[in-house]
C-alpha cells in the first residue's frame, strides 16, 4: 500500500500529519477548542519549572472548570 504525498512530505520534513480522518472537524471542534484554552490559559502564561508543577496546575485549572459558577442553582432545583 503506497503512502500518501502528504505523508510522505510531512514524514521528510519531521512534521506530524494530522491524526483525523474527512469529516471530522465537528467531532474534533469541541476537544482542539478544549486544548487552545488550555494552552492560552496555563501553558503560554509562564515558563514552568518542571512538567510535575504544570501538570499539577492543570489539575487545580481542570477543577476550576468543572465547578459551577458562583450562585448557580444545583440541577433539579426550581429557579426562585
Amino acid at each position: 500500500m503506497s503512502r500518501p504525498k502528504l505523508v510522505v512530505t510531512a514524514d521528510g520534513r519531521d512534521v506530524l500529519a494530522s491524526m483525523g480522518s474527512v469529516a471530522d472537524c465537528f467531532d474534533n471542534a469541541l476537544a482542539e477548542t478544549f486544548f487552545a484554552m488550555l494552552k492560552t490559559e496555563l501553558v503560554y502564561t509562564k515558563a514552568w519549572p518542571s512538567r510535575h508543577e504544570l501538570k499539577m496546575e492543570r489539575v487545580l485549572l481542570h477543577r476550576r472548570l468543572l465547578q459551577p459558577p458562583p450562585g448557580a442553582q444545583p440541577s433539579g432545583q426550581p429557579q426562585p
